[in-house]
């Protein structure tokens, strides 16, 4: 390398060595003095003197026909273009430079306008443009390799890293290495030619590189060598912007009080600085105000309140507008939305009056989003519709599908479905004209998902299915994730297991680390759940006595590694909101895993846990079936009291949910119903010598005493009361009777409870609805009433109702029987009887009890035979074929649910018979 003549210098310093050259005549001179300036104010964080200093010396150069001059202003004026994120107008002014020079064939020139144009285009402008730097920078090391011009060589080299850092069509680790590797080349040159500033801009690039494989310790190590660096140049902006970076990593780990210690560094040093920086002090602010909220802080806005106040007295509205643009995203992250949206008018309006159409185009959208939070749709509407043009026009990629995504919600909100598709499709065919191929691809996302909600799961898939191919051809890594995450729960809906396993899994790998615990986790239980459901299909069963078929069985594997990995993810990032309910699912996925093992008591275990997670969540419906996976455990382990308890706790939860599940209820109700030969009072016991037939305890109990007595009464005492008589029938009789046993079980005051008041909410537990049923069966003789009283029937009024058809249906049994003169009581069954024909024409009671009551009086007339009727056809008497089935229907467990009525359901055929 041929030596330096400005070794050890930066451009600034070499920019006013030349100024002093007086060789030069005065006005190039003068011209390499203002961008000696220049470059010190855009170092000062002064972008607006850079680009006027920078403009005045382009003209001067031009004028002295002193083209390197020419060229390097062109970089010092886009560099402060870009700083102020003014990319647009910087990309067309050094579009327009370089097709000039290369008209005159200046190759150190387009090798400088090269630089430019990759540094213009590698942030914020969409992959195709930073594809394009990608390009332009390559292209421009190249030629200044073989310019020997080593100093902008590295340079060149600073830009690969920098978009090798941005990138997104590779994966980390490729990325990480690559900019590694650029970055420490750019090193070797600034030792060797003596350039502090820029050394150090290249151990900033190792930080950022080590960042994005989360290697924290390397990131750190090499940010604290770069800050060496700027305290050596006694460079304060260049110390802050270094302790706000390290600030932003040390939030990324969580380490908030490190962040805090860095942020309120960097404020410090910006505050005593010889000239005020606006933008680095908005930056450390804003880093500060979140380091605080991570902390649980919320004296964060302090701050913020102090700088606003210096802006103001300072009359630099650009600034004062930013603080205020700050303080109402403060806001929104505390929920605080009505102060929010008022900070969010007065910083539109001070965004407008200093010309920001940008920064206004911002607020703006975010108005409409405010409006949607505080529930005003109609409002978000019209701010939205208002605002739209402008954003349009002057908003970024993300503000523009932001509003597309206020607006369709709002639409849904008002149950308007056809427009808010309508906007996503308006919006796709603004994105399509612009080439803006991202944001392309968030309208077919947003469309696809809404498509999802409407029940057209074909079209969904199609739109998800383009928007991941837009993605992927851009390199866009996240946005593809995203795709194939809807991707992969329209495939779950649409029950094609494999397919949904396997874009859930590609998901995963390209989303990790770009989003929350919760997300990831989220995807980890989606693919778990889909393996349960593959290896059912497989033949997996719940008490299987052969071994799995190695797809089942490794499905299963998949299942469990899954869900176990959520389970931690879920667990190790418990403060982060959605976590907890995925944590519930995520276990009751693994529960499932071990029913279909036949690890019962794994299951159990695991199952209880669940349950505890959504009591704690209060998520009823999650919690009901957390509860049946529990109560098919317990019932497989023959436990068949507990799995009863959970089963009716299920009932009572899913009574208690925000939306009534009916799939989960009726499987609720079909363990309930598979227990009855398990928990089944005895059967009643034949009298010897008596007609055929039989009586139920209580009755028998009572024959036996009136055999002994004869026709006279017996006296029966309880510590409760007496138990009913079955020839008192009537109706306020039954329901005193109910209503006494009600208040004895619940503990309530007479009154507190009336003939409709839901016994569940007077008291009674899902436990104490067994013991309500079972006192009422000893009091009620002759009446049999199900385990799920409480639930089927819930006031005294119905189970009154529920008791009179049942003594209807037993006293339609005893007639053949008993009703018979020589039967010693037969006096009192006429009496039961009598009762009968008065409460049939009671209008007080319901159509179908006088109904039933007056079939079985009519029953009784005709001799207790059934009417004739006329013989059915051959053809209505032949046995209908049944529905087959493959018995293997899907488990939805997207809301965390379980069915009873799966495979997954029941015990083997060998517990089932016991």
């Amino acid at each position: 390398m041929a030596p330096d003549l400005y070794h050890g210098l930066d451009h600034a310093e070499i920019y006013g060595k030349k100024a002093a050259d007086e060789s030069l005549a005065p006005k190039v001179r003068g011209a390499w003095k203002d961008l000696a300036d220049g470059v010190t104010s855009l170092n000062e964080d002064d972008p607006d003197s850079a680009i006027r200093l920078g403009n005045q010396a382009g003209e001067a150069f031009r004028a002295g026909q002193c083209p390197e001059g020419d060229a390097d202003s062109l970089l010092l004026v886009t560099r402060a273009l870009t700083s102020v994120n003014r990319r647009k107008e910087a990309d067309k002014l050094v579009r327009d430079r370089l097709a000039e020079v290369r008209a005159k064939a200046d190759g150190p020139s387009e090798a400088k306008a090269l630089l430019a144009l990759a540094e213009v285009n590698a942030d914020q402008r969409g992959s195709k443009k930073r594809e394009e730097a990608r390009i332009a920078a390559k292209e421009a090391r190249e030629m200044f390799e073989k310019l020997a011009d080593e100093r902008m060589r590295a340079a060149a080299l600073l830009v690969q890293s920098h978009i090798c850092i941005k990138s997104k069509n590779q994966e980390k680790e490729k990325r990480a290495a690559e900019a590694l590797k650029l970055a420490e080349e750019a090193r070797k040159i600034s030792n060797d030619l003596g350039d502090t500033r820029t050394e150090a801009t290249c151990l900033h690039a190792y930080a950022s590189a080590h960042d994005i494989i989360e290697q924290h310790n390397e990131c750190i190590q090499a940010a604290e060598d770069a800050l060496d660096l700027y305290l050596d140049l006694k460079d304060p902006y260049a110390e802050a912007f270094e302790l706000c970076c390290m600030a932003q990593w040390f939030m990324n780990y969580s380490r908030w009080q490190l962040a805090l210690d860095h942020a309120e560094d960097a404020l410090e040093i910006l505050r005593a600085a010889p000239k005020p920086s606006a933008s680095q002090e908005l930056r450390a602010l804003q880093i500060l105000s979140q380091a605080h909220q991570g902390k649980g802080d919320k004296s964060g806005t302090d701050a913020v309140h102090e700088s606003l106040k210096r802006f103001q007295a300072s009359d630099n509205r650009s600034a004062e507008a930013a603080a205020m643009d700050m303080l109402l995203r403060a806001h929104c992250e505390k929920g605080e939305f009505e102060r929010a949206l008022e900070t969010a008018e007065r910083a539109r309006a001070a965004f407008k009056a200093v010309g920001d159409e940008v920064a206004e185009a911002n607020v703006s959208a975010l108005i409409a989003g405010l409006y949607l939070k505080l529930g005003m749709a109609d409002e978000a509407l019209k701010e939205g519709h208002a605002v739209l043009e402008l954003v349009r026009r002057s908003g970024s990629t993300k503000q523009k599908s932001d509003l597309m995504l206020t607006l369709s919600q709002a639409y849904l909100e008002k149950q308007e479905h056809d427009e808010a598709l309508a906007i996503c499709r308006e919006m796709q065919d603004h994105f399509t004209q612009k080439g803006d191929v991202e944001g392309e691809a968030d309208s077919l996302l947003a469309a696809g998902s809404l498509l999802v909600l409407q029940g057209d799961l074909d079209e969904a898939r199609t739109l998800a299915a383009k928007a991941q191919l837009i993605l992927s051809e851009e390199g866009n890594a996240t946005g593809e994730g995203k795709a194939l995450r809807l991707l992969a729960e329209i495939y779950a809906k649409q029950e094609q297991h494999k397919a949904a396993i396997r874009a859930g899994e590609r998901s995963r790998a390209l989303l990790r680390g770009e989003e929350g615990a919760a997300d990831e986790a989220s995807m980890l239980f989606l693919v778990a759940q889909e393996a349960v459901q593959l290896a059912v299909l497989e033949g997996a069963r719940v008490g299987l006595d052969k071994p799995l078929k190695r797809h089942a069985r490794e499905a299963l594997d998949k299942a469990e590694k899954c869900a176990k990995m959520a389970v931690k993810l879920c667990s190790d990032n418990a403060s982060e909101q959605g976590t907890s309910e995925i944590l519930g699912s995520s276990l009751c996925s693994l529960s499932q895993v071990h029913m279909l093992r036949s690890k019962y008591k794994e299951a159990l275990s695991i199952g209880q846990e669940a349950v505890q997670v959504f009591v704690k969540t209060g998520h009823k419906r999650n919690q009901a079936s957390a509860c049946l996976l529990c109560a098919d455990a317990e019932r497989a382990l023959e436990h068949y009291k507990e799995s009863q308890r959970y089963a009716l706790e299920a009932i009572a939860n899913f009574n208690q949910a925000a939306v009534l599940d009916e799939k989960g209820l009726a499987s609720a109700q079909s363990i309930l119903e598979a227990l009855k030969q398990h928990l089944a009072p005895p059967r009643p016991v034949m009298i010897p010598g008596a007609p055929q037939g039989g009586l139920p305890p209580g009755m028998l109990a009572q024959y036996e005493e009136e055999e002994a007595a004869g026709e006279g009464k017996v006296a029966r005492t309880r510590e409760r009361g007496p138990a009913m008589d079955v020839k008192a029938l009537s109706p306020d009789v039954i329901k005193k009777k109910i209503l006494d046993v009600a208040l004895s079980i619940t503990g309530a005051d007479d009154g507190d409870i009336e003939a409709d008041t839901p016994l569940m909410e007077a008291g009674l537990t899902s436990t104490s609805a067994v013991g309500l049923r079972d006192e009422l069966m000893k009091d009620l003789v002759g009446v049999n009433l199900p385990v799920t009283l409480v639930f089927d029937y819930p006031s005294i009024s119905a189970m009154t109702e529920l008791a009179l058809e049942t003594l209807c249906a037993f006293l339609e049994t005893l007639g053949g029987t008993f009703d018979k003169t020589q039967w010693s009581g037969y006096a009192r069954l006429q009496e039961v009887f009598k009762q009968v024909e008065i409460v049939a024409e009671d209008p007080k009671q319901s159509a179908r009890t006088r109904c039933l009551l007056k079939g079985l009086l009519d029953k009784r007339r005709n001799s207790w035979q059934e009417k004739p009727t006329l013989m059915a056809s051959p053809k209505s008497n032949k046995e209908k074929p049944q529905k087959k089935t493959d018995g293997a229907e899907k488990l939805d467990w997207m809301e965390a649910r379980y069915s009873m009525n799966s495979p997954l359901s029941g015990v083997s055929g060998r517990r089932a018979a016991a």
